[in-house]
């Protein structure tokens, strides 16, 4: 909220708008958007039409008028399902045009979808497509790719030793969602040693390998703790430390083991929300209910 003053802020919250779409107030857009610009675009006729568009993320990052050029053109017309509320509040009519006006949209319409539009530009696409990586790896280059990836991290990954020595970890995910250097850290981890360990190298994991590599140490230091560690998958990984100590925590104080069956309990293998609805568990209550004690030197993993 830093970017607000407590006077925009209130008058946002004490406003009409405020009350009859409680859902599109987010602290985003507290933070970014004005009374002003929230009412026009709440008040216009695209906003009536087109009510699936319109999400927090709109309301915090863009204007009507943007808005309107965008749902106003021939290419929202001819390509409607490109169109979603991310597009609406991250690209420009410009941007759009030059992506789907290009030869390789024509070329490649499978990669290009709304993400596209959304977050990448024409030159960024080109460079992509052209590069001799594209044409020697077409697997490892999806439409989250071209979105999120530039050529430059796609080129030192794919000429890196690890992905010669590891072809099976790197997919069109790890391409888009890390780099060399966090995946070379994430490698250098000694855990990978031990065979028990090994087998939870996965692509997932290489993928979100910054995170992995500061919260690994914890969580496999947690599972030793409470001997799990033989009995371990992915599912454990993709949890915080403290979600994974605080589910510890309620099934021994309710005398549940935690594992059955030569099996992690399966309490850990599902989300928050699937926890909540199968099992009737709020992760967030657990954890205040079981906060994690940590020290200073474990503050910043143990909180991933």
């Amino acid at each position: 909220l830093a970017k607000s003053s407590l006077k925009d802020i209130q008058e946002i919250i004490h406003s009409p708008e405020f009350k009859e779409h409680p859902k599109l107030f987010t602290s985003e857009v507290l933070a970014h958007a004005s009374l002003k610009n929230i009412q026009e675009i709440i008040d216009s006729s695209e906003f009536k039409e087109y009510p699936e568009l319109f999400t927090s993320k709109v309301l915090a990052h863009t204007s009507l008028k943007d808005i309107q050029e965008i749902i106003d053109s021939s290419e929202f017309k001819d390509h409607p399902e490109l169109f979603t509320s991310q597009v609406l509040a991250f690209a420009s009519l410009n941007d759009i045009q030059e992506i789907i006006h290009s030869p390789e949209f024509k070329d490649h319409p499978e990669l290009f979808t709304s993400e596209v539009l959304a977050h990448a530009s024409l030159k960024d696409i080109q460079e992509i497509i052209q590069s001799s990586e594209f044409k020697d790896h077409p697997e490892l280059f999806t439409s989250t790719v071209l979105a999120h990836a530039s050529l430059k991290d796609i080129q030192e990954i794919i000429h890196s030793s690890e992905f010669k020595e590891y072809p099976e970890l790197f997919t069109s995910t790890v391409l888009a969602q890390s780099s060399l250097k966090d995946i070379q850290s994430l490698l250098e981890l000694p855990y990978w040693e031990n065979p028990k360990y090994k087998i939870l190298l996965t692509s997932s994991v290489v993928a979100n390998s910054k995170v992995m590599t500061k919260k690994l140490p914890v969580l496999f230091q947690l599972a030793e703790d409470y001997e799990i560690n033989d009995y371990l998958n992915t599912n454990f990984l993709r949890k915080s430390p403290s979600q994974n100590y605080a589910l510890i925590n309620y099934l021994v104080n309710n005398k549940i083991n935690l594992v059955e069956n030569g099996k992690l309990n399966k309490v850990f293998s599902y989300a928050p929300g699937a926890l909540r609805e199968k099992y009737n568990i709020d992760i967030n209550q657990l954890m205040s209910k079981y906060p994690m004690p940590v020290n200073e030197k474990e503050k910043e993993g143990r909180r991933l």
